[in-house]
């Protein structure tokens, strides 16, 4: 079995954006060639899909999540990855899997700075 090696990154909030995934998952298809197993996480909030109105937009979060899904399972991540929504729910991994491959991993990348999630 492969190290896991967890990576913060920023694919949800870019719904259709390409070049913006990519700047991402060039980074953990990086560390599966190295050797590792990256384990990809990202976040959504409400406030990261909200409308022009300010207020939270649930065709804008079904985008991000659908782009989510798309993206992963396109670069093959699709079993190694984990979106943290709001009360803890999570699209991919759930959150005491990803805790137990956070603890088994030597470091977390946080490519953003943005994951404060605990």
């Amino acid at each position: 079995m492969r190290t896991p090696l967890p990576l913060a990154a920023s694919i949800a909030q870019r719904p259709g954006y390409g070049g913006h995934a990519w700047a991402f998952l060039q980074y953990a298809l990086g560390l599966r060639e190295l050797g590792y197993e990256p384990i990809l996480i990202d976040r959504l909030t409400a406030e990261m899909t909200a409308g022009a109105d300010g207020r939270p937009s649930p065709a804008a979060r079904r985008a991000a999540i659908e782009w989510f899904r798309h993206v992963t399972e396109f670069a093959g991540l699709a079993e190694s990855c984990s979106l943290l929504l709001e009360e803890g729910e999570t699209v991919g991994l759930g959150r005491e899997e990803l805790g137990e491959a956070i603890e088994a991993a030597p470091c977390l990348l946080n490519l953003m700075g943005f994951l404060d999630d605990p």
